[in-house]
């Protein structure tokens, strides 16, 4: 049975990193509800995408030059909803569902994982990041938790293009190097955009002992083939379409 994790929620129905999102994703039955975190000035997890706000939030300014007293003025452009901090998130929702939480930068892995501990919710947290010593140090601290090596996004859409061509056209080579590195993490599974989810791919990596977590696919179509491909979970703005 396949896992299925809300990107950003229900990124497809709600404005993401949102408590609507998260609500409408549990609603719709997700397993997991996947965000992104970033650490503030004073040291708060807060739950947002970007590494900056304008985007999706009023407000201007980096996340990290700012206190959480700055950040709790922002709001939401789509439904004016503060910006959520992590630790209300997991209270609020933790006995609904699990959470995959993609760690945004180096910093807060020391804030995250006191978070985690506190909570004693090591077995309920997924923690993903492109940043190999992000990996690392999880385990570290916390050997039980589940990590996953996220495949890198772009959030241009033309360079994002760009790099799935190229990804995809030396994908022989590319998918050694996601071994490489999920080894050296010690990662639990890999997070790989879809295009990269081809049926040999996926075995390769079950074979080698990794859950294969797939996001970026939306149309019901892909959704379907990547099931055929036996992949362990998928991570979509559309997860009722799973």
């Amino acid at each position: 049975m396949v896992v299925k994790m809300g990107h950003r929620g229900a990124k497809g129905y709600a404005p993401e990193n949102t408590i609507e999102s998260f609500k409408k994703a549990i609603d719709l039955g997700v397993d997991y509800i996947e965000l992104d975190v970033h650490l503030t000035r004073d040291h708060h997890l807060v739950v947002h995408h970007d590494y900056k706000f304008g985007r999706t939030a009023f407000g201007c300014g980096k996340i990290r030059k700012m206190t959480v007293d700055e950040i709790n003025q922002v709001r939401i452009k789509e439904n004016d909803e503060p910006i959520p901090h992590l630790s209300e998130v997991l209270d609020q929702f933790r006995r609904q569902v699990k959470f995959n939480i993609e760690v945004k930068s180096k910093r807060g892995v020391e804030k995250l994982c006191r978070l985690i501990k506190s909570r004693k919710m090591q077995r309920e947290v997924m923690i993903s990041s492109n940043h190999v010593g992000v990996l690392l140090r999880m385990k570290k601290k916390i050997p039980e938790i589940e990590t996953g090596l996220l495949h890198r996004a772009i959030s241009n859409k033309f360079l994002a293009a760009l790099f799935a061509f190229f990804s995809v056209l030396f994908f022989p080579f590319h998918r050694h190097v996601i071994l490489y590195q999920a080894k050296r993490c010690k990662a639990d599974c890999v997070h790989p955009a879809f295009h990269l989810a081809t049926k040999s791919f996926v075995k390769k990596m079950q074979d080698k002992g990794y859950k294969v977590n797939v996001w970026g696919a939306r149309s019901r179509y892909v959704l379907k083939l990547l099931k055929k491909r036996n992949v362990d979970g998928i991570i979509t703005d559309y997860p009722d379409r799973i």
